[in-house]
Parts: structure tokens; C-alpha cells; sequence
């Protein structure tokens, strides 16, 4: 879906009609529902102890995106340039979420997320969390 959202922002910020551009960019809306869904979709798999914690980095995540698209496009001498340089920067990202790990979830470029994690859900986990949370606390 990342990927499908780096090419249409490219491709829109080459078009010059306005109903190939609106076109364009109700296709781009989809794709990037489809990204938002995905990432939210994953927030809980990612530490399963600390959805919340996540969640709010997550959600953090779209303000921060939100003020450096800003301060870009008014360094940059047009808007068709700055959809352009984006779409490169989500091209980009995309590639690198490939690279993440998910617990349970075969990476794309080695073996098994669940291999490298300590399984959250074992009593020998459960310990540790509680014996680590205790001295945090005293």
C-alpha cells in the first residue's frame, strides 16, 4: 500500500489536466487508507507488553510527517517539486518497512522476527517483565 502511494504521489505531481489529477489523487487516497489501515493494523504485534506506548508513537507519527511536509514545500521553489521529492521519501519508507521486524512474522531479508524476540507470553518472560518492573518501581 506504501508503495502504491509513492508511485501515485509521482505520478500526480507530473500531471497538468484537472480531471487526470483528481483522478489521481482520489487513487492516492486509497492507497494511503490502505497504508493507515496497515499500520494500525500492526501496532498491536509490534510490542505486545506496550500497545499503548505504540500507539501513541504511531498516532505521534502523523504530526510529526505533517510539519516536516510543511517546512519542505516552503523550502522548495514549487508544490509539483515538493509532491515529486515526497514521493520519492514514501518510496522510500516503503522499502524500509520491509526491513522491520514482527514477532511471529518471517522478515523479507533473514529469518523469523520470533526467532531473534523472547516469547512475551512464557512464564519465564512474565518473570523477568515483573522483576524488571519491580526494581523500576522501588
Amino acid at each position: 500500500a506504501l508503495l502504491g502511494e509513492g508511485i501515485m504521489l509521482l505520478i500526480f505531481s507530473r500531471i497538468e489536466e484537472l480531471g487526470a489529477a483528481i483522478f489521481m489523487l482520489l487513487m492516492f487516497s486509497v492507497f494511503v487508507q490502505a497504508s493507515e489501515g496497515t499500520t494500525f493494523s500492526l501496532t498491536p504485534f509490534v510490542v505486545a507488553r506496550a500497545v499503548g506506548q505504540v500507539s501513541g508513537i504511531v498516532g505521534a507519527g502523523g504530526n510529526i510527517g505533517a510539519v516536516s511536509w510543511n517546512t519542505m514545500i516552503k523550502q522548495l521553489d514549487s508544490t509539483r517539486e515538493a509532491y515529486y521529492v515526497l514521493g520519492w521519501i514514501v518510496l522510500a519508507s516503503s522499502l524500509l518497512t520491509a526491513a522491520y521486524p514482527i514477532q511471529g512474522v518471517y522478515l523479507l531479508f533473514g529469518s523469523s522476527a520470533s526467532e531473534k524476540a523472547v516469547d512475551e507470553e512464557s512464564p519465564e518472560s512474565v518473570e523477568k517483565a515483573a522483576d524488571q518492573q519491580a526494581v523500576v518501581l522501588s
